[in-house]
């Protein structure tokens, strides 16, 4: 998850968005680990907002978790650390199955565990700390069963303002777990079942973009109809319930409120979790043992897929071999300059057309009440999630994300190429910074 300034922009996490964004690439263009001060974690020194309202769990503490994962603000503080020099960060993608809980029946927990623990062993003979990034977990969160309290306005502002910064963990981690899980809800969740209303019985009901959901005695259901007339508006149903003497209500079981059935590999918003992985991946010296290191995931056409996308970025910026034997060094630059900015343009277009085909269908309770969070999702008549094809705003702000981490790649490369230059005997000037024509693509040099 990665943030720009741009246009239309915002923040996001499995279908949440925020309609601000800081100018996360303007200020923090270089990303690749290395280039980062060696007393600080890379994401602790380009972007310092992250440890203000993301939390990071420690490894061996989410190994003891057990389904369903509690929400972050009802974790004990000790199981939370900062990230400090020497400590390593795992980024976890995943899909969210329901609206009020990512992984209710624990569907994810082993998969992650697994993998967990291979990175653990893997690298077990490094120093400093694991922490883990799973956003359930890292920001505050809504109610999911009964008894638990809503957000306060302290979390409701560290849940706004984390939006604002979460994607960077994505860019900076140091690990990467991909989950693909099925999204099939259990048997018993959507059936109907119908209930008896008296007076003066107490229903809180919202309204959720065409369905009424209650939040109270009969958890997320949503109510169909009432004596057999279908429900409108959570205002006309709650007048037609406290009026009525007796009423047989009728509910679709919803324990953890709206399902999404939509396949991980056809969701926008794991797309580009995936595509920042592949930047990340593209600007490392030596991609191929990198990916096999640093990424993880329990589906091998994932990591294909993952290795597949870096290596297109990463070929894209490459200086043309075309111009590397000109008597002229600035002339060279130039020309690869224009010619890399052109390949990536096309690869980033190619990985657009790519994304327009999957679906922006979250079930997000904050989506739904806050219209400045939502795009064009709707729900089907049986309370599932849908959203057109590449709906915006959501595919277009996931479009612009993917320029400017494309753009920033090439002059990732560029600065790395521009070093070269310098440092080779036969060069007689070196490139400067504002020469040539780099476009939105971005410039070459492998790097």
């Amino acid at each position: 998850m990665c943030l720009l300034a741009l246009p239309d922009s915002a923040a996001f996490c499995d279908g949440q968005m925020s309609p601000k964004s800081p100018p996360f690439f303007d200020e923090l263009t270089p990303f690749c680990h290395h280039q980062a001060d060696e007393a600080q974690h890379p994401l602790s020194e380009f972007n310092p907002q992250v440890a203000e309202t993301v939390r990071f769990i420690r490894l061996e503490e989410l190994l003891q978790l057990e389904a369903p994962l509690p929400r972050c603000q009802d974790l004990p503080e000790h199981v939370f650390g900062m990230l400090r020099a020497g400590d390593k960060l795992v980024a976890v993608s995943h899909g969210w199955r329901f609206q009020m809980h990512p992984d209710p029946y624990g569907m994810e927990i082993e998969p992650m565990r697994k993998l967990l623990r291979e990175i653990s062993t893997r690298h077990a003979e490094e120093e400093g700390e694991t922490f883990v990034f799973v956003d359930f977990l890292a920001i505050p969160q809504r109610p999911f069963r009964r008894e638990q309290a809503e957000r306060t306005e302290d979390e409701e502002e560290t849940f706004r303002e984390a939006l604002l910064h979460m994607d960077a963990v994505f860019l900076y981690a140091d690990f990467w777990i991909h989950l693909e899980m099925p999204m099939d809800a259990p048997a018993d969740d959507g059936f109907v079942h119908t209930v008896q209303s008296q007076a003066g019985q107490c229903w809180d009901l919202r309204d959720l973009d065409g369905i009424v959901q209650c939040t109270a005695t009969h958890s997320f259901d949503t109510i169909l109809a009432i004596d057999g007339v279908a429900v409108e508006t959570a205002d006309a149903t709650a007048k037609s319930l406290a009026n009525a003497a007796h009423a047989v209500v009728s509910l679709q079981r919803r324990p953890f409120g709206i399902p999404n059935e939509v396949p991980c590999a056809e969701r926008g918003w794991v797309f580009l979790e995936r595509f920042i992985t592949m930047v990340a991946i593209a600007s490392f010296e030596d991609r191929g043992s990198a990916l096999e290191d640093v990424v993880f995931s329990n589906s091998a056409s994932v990591l294909r897929e993952i290795r597949s996308g870096a290596e297109r970025l990463s070929a894209a910026a490459k200086v043309s071999p075309v111009y590397c034997d000109s008597d002229n060094p600035l002339e060279a630059m130039v020309k690869a300059k224009r010619w890399s900015a052109f390949e990536l343009r096309e690869t980033c277009r190619n990985f657009e057309a790519q994304m327009r085909s999957k679906r922006f269908s979250a079930a997000s309770t904050d989506k739904f009440l806050n219209p400045a969070l939502r795009s064009t999702s709707s729900l089907h008549s049986d309370g599932s999630p849908v959203s057109p094809t590449g709906g915006a705003p959501d595919a277009k702000f996931v479009a612009g994300v993917m320029r400017g981490l494309v753009k920033r790649l090439g002059e990732r490369r560029r600065e790395v190429e521009r070093l070269r230059w310098r440092e080779s005997p036969s060069s007689s000037a070196a490139p400067g910074g504002e020469g040539g024509e780099g476009g939105e693509g971005g410039e070459g040099g492998e790097g």
